[in-house]
């Protein structure tokens, strides 16, 4: 067992002076860091604010929250991330099946099956989104996001990721 009375030998403090960041370290990268396995989104690795203000969340920020869908993980609850492609306040449209932020931004296509061929509602609204809410998705075309099951409100956002790569 290592004592802080042994710290004076060098190999002792070495191996102290290694052993305690790479802990710490350890212990923090979990909390702060995620990774995204799906092609949903252009980047990877995110970086994550865990007490966002639901003030400071803006339009293109990722955003990490909680939801849970029949078509995702047999309903049970999962963590994902998404950009805020239309805010509160914004106007968002949807036309057929393309859906678009202020007429002009397009954001994509809402898709008729899933991947596993299930028939996938879609979720309609045209008009300003309210307030402390916001339109996510994905940049991919099988992204299953805000076209599929609405609004996310702001303050059941868990964090704000910023990518990394």
């Amino acid at each position: 067992m290592l004592k802080l009375s042994n710290l004076k030998d060098s190999k002792n403090l070495k191996m102290f002076l290694f052993f305690v960041p790479l802990i710490l370290c350890g212990s923090l990268i979990p909390s702060r860091l995620s990774v995204s396995l799906t092609p949903s989104l252009d980047h990877r690795l995110f970086y994550l604010d865990r007490s966002p203000d639901p003030y400071d969340i803006k339009k293109n920020d990722y955003v990490l929250f909680t939801f849970s869908s029949r078509y995702i993980n047999d309903g049970k609850p999962v963590k994902v991330i998404k950009q805020v492609a239309c805010d509160e306040g914004e106007i968002l449209t949807v036309t057929g099946n393309d859906y678009y932020c202020n007429d002009n931004e397009y954001i994509g296509k809402a898709k008729e099956f899933s991947l596993k061929g299930e028939k996938l509602e879609k979720f309609i609204y045209n008009g300003k989104i309210p307030e402390g809410y916001i339109f996510v998705a994905g940049r991919h075309k099988d992204s299953f996001d805000s076209r599929y099951y609405g609004f996310i409100r702001k303050k059941d956002i868990k964090a704000i990721a910023y990518p990394l790569w």
